[in-house]
């Protein structure tokens, strides 16, 4: 593996695996040889993994602070069975500090300022081949917010966010990506016991997470799964999490980009998701676990899920659909969230780091360019 593709584990959040150069390289071939095979089945390169989906164009929109007090607001409104997410972030205690805390370290980045950007947006079935939306599936969403020329972001001209219907990677770390891609290529049984434990848990994950396509790609809730940095004393998860339902969805074949074909070529109003980040809170996870933990258990696996009720999302933009993107445009786009990332959002985790080469590997053998 050049070295380009091998990120230093950051002190603060991160632990490397043993051989995890070798690792990274086995998920780079695993991921070639997925593609290789289904590109011989179907008589062309698709994506290594996430080949069908469907693209739009829109805007991310940073809000400012009173708007984020209103997110909350209404969240206390329309959350009267539960507590909301500003008595969540109190806890137990009610200590309203922790809110003003919350509030002061959200100004990082890309949030750092109010602002409006371009965004390019991929929805996808997470499968490697092209199938029936109805096949059980998750689903995904892929986000491209194009940055200008600023001294703020250091030359970055992209900042991608790779997101899934659901809070967690079924995958917890390399070590159990890398027998993932083993056991697919060479079958369960070429396996030793450890990897088959690993490779079934993963399995077992994935397996749990799937369903048919029955809820459009703009009624669902997106996860980033893994963490990212959030300047350099903080470790976030994201969430994209639909603000309104929007009708008119029939499920089928292709029913999924189907909706959003109609619905941004129509006179609907225009979907929107309300982008989160949700905080990692060692203290208070840690005295759920019962344990004092290090901050690398909560970051490098990411099969675990981080308890909203102990740290609930944060809202700090919107992102709106504007128009869709022609399917020839749509499969020459590609997104990295290791290529395409602010030194101070990058990828935390050994996935994230192992990330690199697969996506540049990927986009390479089917002609396109990961930036893009």
């Amino acid at each position: 593996i050049r070295g380009e593709f091998l990120a230093e584990p950051y002190p603060r959040f991160e632990a490397a695996l043993p051989n995890e150069a070798a690792l990274t390289e086995c998920i780079r071939r695993g991921i070639l040889g997925l593609q290789e095979r289904i590109g011989q089945a179907v008589g062309r390169k698709l994506r290594g993994t996430h080949a069908k989906g469907v693209c739009a164009n829109g805007k991310f929109e940073v809000v400012d602070q009173k708007s984020i007090a209103t997110f909350l607001f209404l969240d206390a409104l329309f959350a009267p069975q539960g507590r909301s997410a500003a008595e969540r972030l109190m806890g137990d205690n009610s200590d309203a500090t922790a809110v003003e805390t919350a509030f002061s370290q959200l100004p990082v980045g890309l949030y750092g300022n109010m602002a409006s950007y371009p965004a390019k947006i991929r929805f996808a079935n997470a499968a490697s081949t092209i199938q029936s939306d109805l096949a059980p599936d998750v689903r995904a969403m892929s986000v491209g917010v194009e940055l200008p020329e600023d001294p703020r972001f250091g030359g970055v001209r992209r900042q991608d966010f790779v997101m899934n219907n659901h809070p967690n990677f079924p995958i917890k770390n390399a070590l159990a990506f890398a027998v993932v891609m083993k056991g697919s290529a060479l079958g369960r049984d070429a396996l030793s016991p450890p990897e088959q434990a690993l490779f079934d848990e993963a399995v077992r994950l994935g397996e749990a997470q799937k369903a048919p396509g029955t809820t459009s790609f703009l009624n669902m809730n997106f996860y980033s799964g893994t963490s990212y940095l959030h300047g350099e004393n903080h470790a976030v998860k994201y969430r994209f999490r639909k603000a309104l339902e929007v009708p008119g969805f029939q499920a089928g074949e292709n029913g999924l980009a189907d909706h959003v074909k109609s619905v941004l070529s129509g006179n609907w109003p225009r979907p929107k998701y309300i982008f989160e980040l949700q905080f990692l809170n060692e203290a208070r996870f840690n005295a759920a676990a019962g344990a004092a933990l290090p901050a690398s258990h909560w970051v490098e696996d990411a099969s675990l899920v981080w308890n909203e009720d102990l740290s609930p999302f944060i809202p700090v933009a919107v992102l709106t659909l504007e128009s869709i993107v022609s399917d020839e445009v749509c499969e020459a786009t590609s997104f990295s969230v290791t290529q395409n990332s602010l030194p101070e959002h990058r990828g935390l985790g050994s996935i994230n780091r192992a990330r690199s080469a697969a996506e540049s590997a990927s986009a390479a053998a089917r002609g396109a360019n990961p930036s893009r």
